[in-house]
């Protein structure tokens, strides 16, 4: 281990030692004798203190417990009092919805493409369906693997659909055949549409939260995170070419709302989508050029980490695949399956042990 990779390693212990003090401080702060936060169960709390730690990070205990002291003082009403300047860690604990409001709209359409070298179902991909599921009116599995007759009974349980299909065009051809069976008069019934591949393990965090924060923004699609527009050199044989990447959603995560589904540039995308049998292609034609299709014809776009629009990009790569770990700093809920391959062992160990105990499975075991 090197002393980057030291340091690295005792800041998150340091972070994740805050985390633990600001919980115990709310959940022994926040008790019942507090007319609001009272009916809130003690997930709320967990959930609640991480966002708070990642907006302000020092010194936490200190800054909710004398927020936590405003509100509950009796001759000062919490809807009313406001700490001077309001912080905007207390603008999300003031806007933290009550017990009962922490739901989201289901009726989505949730196109989960999966492919696999040896032919199986993970127990990542596992866990991730029955998330989807929470959060999903039609859940569609699709593969582009040959798997067996268990699997496919096991995708059956665990999706409302299941579409076998060999892997032509790789992702984007899937979510265009599966768009295909399920028409346009039936997509329309839904109001969002999610496109999702198994690319990433099983998000880390509960995705409620994440379609809670993205609903208030009111975009027209959006994703988990952006690569920024870049300026890059390609050398074809000593023939330097300058080619620019345009900012667009990264495609592992999607999502459609209902001004995009209902309208004719949709369906025009999805038909006018060839399938493609090169990786590198596929990103160029399509998940690169998804964002400014609809961008340029009026449609608004944004992602739920918004510090990968300036900073995601480390050493000329992204950091979903070069530093992940800040990522998941950021509160990414994903984790790219191919990043194991360019971090450090100190890097892995990090993650595996955050992943094991978010969803008791081990990324770093091979299946």
């Amino acid at each position: 281990m090197n002393n980057n990779d030291s340091v690295f390693l005792q800041r998150q212990i340091r972070i994740q030692n805050e985390i633990i003090t600001t919980q115990n401080a709310v959940i022994k702060s926040l008790s019942n004798e507090s007319r609001y936060f009272k009916d809130l169960n003690k997930s709320f709390f967990l959930k609640l203190t991480y966002r708070i730690f990642r907006t302000i990070h020092c010194n936490p205990r200190r800054k909710i417990i004398n927020f936590i002291s405003t509100i509950k003082h009796p001759s000062r009403p919490f809807k009313t009092k406001q700490l001077n300047p309001l912080m905007p860690w207390e603008k999300d604990l003031c806007n933290f919805p009550e017990k009962g409001s922490c739901t989201i709209d289901t009726n989505k359409l949730v196109l989960f493409v999966h492919f696999d070298n040896t032919n199986k179902i993970s127990d990542t991909d596992i866990l991730y369906l029955q998330k989807l599921k929470k959060i999903s009116a039609k859940l569609v599995f699709i593969t582009n693997s040959k798997l067996n007759d268990a699997d496919i009974e096991l995708a059956g349980r665990l999706s409302d659909l299941v579409i076998e299909r060999p892997n032509q065009g790789y992702d984007f051809g899937a979510w265009k055949d599966a768009l295909a069976i399920i028409g346009s008069s039936g997509i329309t019934e839904f109001t969002q549409v999610v496109l999702v591949n198994n690319s990433c393990f099983a998000p880390a965090t509960d995705l409620t939260m994440m379609f809670m924060e993205m609903e208030k923004e009111k975009a027209d699609f959006w994703g988990n995170s952006i690569y920024p527009a870049v300026q890059e050199i390609i050398d074809l044989q000593n023939n330097k070419r300058k080619i620019n990447t345009p900012e667009h959603i990264q495609s592992y995560f999607l999502v459609f709302n209902p001004r995009i589904i209902k309208s004719v540039d949709f369906n025009e995308f999805w038909l006018h989508i060839p399938y493609i049998n090169s990786l590198n292609d596929v990103i160029k034609e399509c998940e690169i050029n998804l964002t400014p299709y609809f961008s340029s014809r009026g449609y608004t776009y944004s992602c739920y980490i918004k510090e990968t629009i300036t900073q995601q990009l480390h050493n000329g790569v992204d950091c979903s695949y070069k530093d992940p770990c800040q990522l998941i700093e950021w509160g990414s809920p994903f984790l790219k399956k191919k990043s194991l391959k360019f971090i450090s062992d100190s890097h892995k160990n990090i993650l595996s042990s955050y992943f094991l105990q978010k969803n008791n499975i081990n990324i770093l075991q091979k299946e």
